[in-house]
């Protein structure tokens, strides 16, 4: 059985809408959501740009943000050092050897 034919199952039952129902109750109770801006959408076949990005692309680009506010306020010069990585200065995407390695501070090194 694959995940779509459980998506399928939890559709027809009558659960799915109970569950749903009860949290735009509770969303609305605690004023997160008002019922003339309220618009329910089932975006499973919602084809668009919405890319799953990995951890460590996720990571990688906080850290050139970080970077970026840094140098604007000349402070870049002070973190760049302690990375162990040199390569946020570009937009392509780092070679990773993949190894972990643990520094003598009990931190660890991803290079």
């Amino acid at each position: 059985m694959t995940l779509c034919d459980h998506r399928a199952r939890f559709m027809q039952s009558d659960i799915v809408f109970a569950l749903f129902a009860d949290l735009l109750a509770q969303a609305k109770e605690k004023g997160l959501i008002s019922e003339d801006k309220l618009q329910i959408v089932d975006s499973f076949m919602v084809g668009g740009a919405g890319a799953v990005q990995d951890t460590y692309a996720l990571l990688r680009k906080g850290i050139v943000r970080l970077l970026r506010v840094a140098e604007s306020h000349e402070l870049r010069s002070k973190l760049e050092p302690v990375l162990s990585r040199q390569d946020y200065t570009t937009d392509s995407k780092p070679r990773s050897t993949g190894t972990i390695q643990r520094r003598n501070d009990g931190s660890w090194n991803l290079t």
